[in-house]
């Protein structure tokens, strides 16, 4: 099951405060444009936010334009346009923390130039101290091996792991094993179709046969496989996932609720909907979503089972764990009356305890 909740705010939707009701609604369409990866749209969009920002001396409708400029660039892989966007940001002396972010992604995933990565977040540190995105992923480049991101080594794998992991003792082995697991699909896309490939020797059909497991019949059989590899081995690596307390609490009251009733889907049995299940234990921004899936009994089956997304038209589930406007996320596994056993995973742009 995928789901997925957002509202206005910061770079990720660029939404600065203005008067007139045109530039505001201009903004918006901007933002459900790049929401539903409509790029050359939300592109032309805020191009036309910066003209009308820089016309009327709006300062921060700039650096949001010009930043949300450099975001949809980089998503379109048009890198050097994303890195002269940024600088932009940062030359109008007021730049958010994002442009220093967006530069550090683009020197290690990109040009796989760790050490220019780290000098990007260090700049980004001495404006932003205490900024947790920027501090995880220096944090990232620093435990990171000094070989090209792209290269499937499992070095990078335990460095990518150990980051992920640390200060996570309100999860269980397998909870932390869920968030490397994604991290190393997330940064090594290509790496990981390897892994998934490996899953097709045991179709018989449509019917999964993995040995050892109780087989599974599926819904569409080899093609989504082979349509989840083919996406992997062209998508743009994203940025590893920092676990949450306080999502991960919100996961595991989903989790506490079927384990009881047996129901699936993302409605809890009060009522309740996954944004407002993270809002009890903090405030998110930006993107939320949440992915559940069932039946399985190992990290890499949970996972795999939500990048093929085997029956789901929309690949919702894939979408969420791709998303490299998710930076957080929360686990939690438990028992299913019904399945055997559920993972359900909160994400967000953003987020901070109570």
């Amino acid at each position: 099951m995928s789901w997925r909740q957002t509202v206005l705010f910061s770079l990720l939707l660029f939404m600065p405060l203005l008067a007139q009701n045109r530039p505001h609604e201009v903004w918006q369409k901007a933002n459900k444009a790049l929401n539903n990866e409509q790029l050359d749209e939300a592109l032309r969009l805020y191009k036309n936010m910066l003209n009308y920002s820089r016309k009327t001396a709006n300062r921060l409708g700039e650096v949001n334009a010009l930043e949300a400029i450099a975001l949809v660039y980089k998503k379109q892989g048009h890198y050097s346009q994303a890195e002269s966007y940024c600088q932009q940001s940062i030359q109008t002396k007021t730049p958010t923390f994002r442009a220093y972010y967006l530069l550090a992604q683009i020197a290690f995933e990109h040009h796989e130039n760790v050490t220019l990565a780290k000098g990007f977040c260090r700049q980004g540190l001495q404006r932003f101290p205490q900024n947790e995105d920027l501090l995880f992923y220096q944090d990232l480049l620093i435990r990171q091996q000094p070989v090209p991101n792209h290269t499937a080594n499992r070095s990078y794998h335990n460095s990518t792991s150990s980051a992920a992991t640390s200060s996570t003792g309100y999860l269980t082995r397998m909870e932390k094993e869920i968030i490397e697991e994604m991290n190393l699909a997330r940064t090594q896309p290509r790496h990981y179709a390897k892994k998934v490939r490996n899953l097709l020797q045991y179709y018989q059909a449509k019917l999964l046969k993995i040995p050892g497991k109780i087989p599974v019949r599926t819904n569409e059989g080899r093609k989504a496989v082979e349509e989840a590899i083919a996406f992997l081995e062209k998508v743009q690596p994203a940025g590893p996932l920092s676990p949450s307390y306080g999502m991960s609490l919100a996961a595991r009251d989903h989790v506490a609720d079927q384990s009881k009733t047996g129901q699936t889907g993302h409605v809890g049995g009060d009522g309740s909907e996954p944004f407002e299940r993270l809002e009890r234990y903090g405030s998110w921004e930006g993107f939320s979503g949440e992915n559940i899936a069932y039946g399985d009994d190992s990290a890499e089956m949970f996972v795999m089972q939500l990048i093929i997304d085997d029956g789901v038209p929309s690949r919702g589930h894939r979408e969420n764990m791709f998303n490299d406007q998710f930076h957080y996320a929360g686990v939690a596994i438990g028992e299913h009356t019904v399945y055997r056993s559920m993972c359900v995973i909160t994400y967000a742009t953003g987020y901070s305890d109570k």
